[in-house]
């Protein structure tokens, strides 16, 4: 049933892109099909979608396991990207200021240039104006 609704969606999408306007050498000789003729042929092919898993199977259960496939690299594929992502986040452009902990070995404190402490970095409190 997904499957169905994904192609009813991008058929929707289909319809809803623009026409390329037509050559001004083309002459319409035959006259679009009307409203009732596109419901008419829709109908059909509902109709005819309905009984395919019963006419053909095998088909359908080697669709069925080429989506689940599918299925299962877009999740791996996205989970890579999500860990690359976080990587790339901790890695060479991350903040170097520690705010929550400090520095994990005595060597950290030994190469930084810096002479604050984590106190000295929190602003003093004001009294609020009012």
């Amino acid at each position: 049933m997904g499957m169905l609704r994904t192609l009813f969606f991008v058929g929707a999408a289909f319809a809803l892109m623009p026409s390329p306007p037509p050559e001004p050498d083309q002459a319409q000789s035959a006259t679009p099909p009307g409203t009732f003729a596109y419901v008419a042929a829709a109908a059909e092919t509902v109709a005819d979608l309905r009984g395919f898993c019963q006419r053909n199977p095998h088909v359908c259960s080697t669709a069925g396991t080429m989506a689940s496939s599918v299925e299962g690299k877009a999740k791996y594929s996205a989970k890579l990207i999500y860990e690359w992502a976080n990587e790339a986040k901790a890695g060479a452009g991350a903040d170097p200021i520690q705010t929550a902990s400090p520095p994990t070995r005595a060597l950290d404190l030994k190469e930084s240039q810096n002479t604050l402490s984590l106190a000295d970095l929190v602003p003093a409190w004001k009294k609020p104006k009012g």
